[in-house]
């Protein structure tokens, strides 16, 4: 049985946050797992939309949004909110510089030169998300351990076709699990 003291990388994954789980940056979240190493978990929470849109953003930048006028931006978590990132599929074979695949077919950056290619055309799947969440070492695996996250395979349509409100639900019930119905406790230990 594995130990997660020297843990395999959990990302690319999307964590579900367990209904008991009811810290408000968290309450509900999936949460696109980027990142995972001995250092620590970076990813950005992918079904929390926020009351701002892509345009107003890009007004602050002086960049000039050319999508749908209510695309929405989104919150990805509680650290450094002021920060930008963008998570997309891309149309064609043209991904701009300064992105790294995540997850297959799912692309993500901070550039600033990305922002502004993609805001000339953006995808049809698209989303600019302020602000990131993060763990520190062995953090992320204690947090699975007592039971406040699920780890499910990430699928692009979880994060841009499912509502959002809907997409936390919809997680456990492509697992074949009512979250309510799962017993609190530790996982493996």
């Amino acid at each position: 049985m594995a130990r997660l003291d020297k843990p395999e990388s959990m990302a690319p994954g999307l964590l579900v946050a367990m209904p008991q789980l009811r810290d408000p940056n968290f309450d509900r979240s999936v949460v696109l797992l980027s990142d995972h190493d001995d250092e620590g978990a970076m990813g950005l929470v992918v079904n929390r939309r926020l009351p701002v849109t892509v345009a107003d953003v890009l007004l602050g930048l002086n960049l000039t949004w050319r999508g749908p006028a209510d695309e929405p931006a989104w919150g990805g978590g509680p650290v450094q909110p002021q920060s930008g990132w963008l998570l997309f599929e891309p149309e064609g074979s043209r991904v701009p510089e300064d992105c790294r695949e995540v997850m297959p077919g799912v692309f993500m950056s901070a550039s600033i030169d990305a922002l502004r290619e993609l805001a000339r055309r953006p995808p049809k799947r698209f989303r600019l998300v302020l602000g990131y969440s993060g763990w520190g070492g062995g953090q992320l695996e204690n947090e699975v351990i007592e039971g406040a996250w699920l780890l499910a395979p990430p699928e692009s349509r979880l994060i841009f076709d499912v509502p959002a409100e809907q997409s936390w639900a919809q997680v456990f019930a492509d697992m074949g699990l009512d979250p309510f119905h799962i017993v609190p406790g530790h996982g493996v230990q």
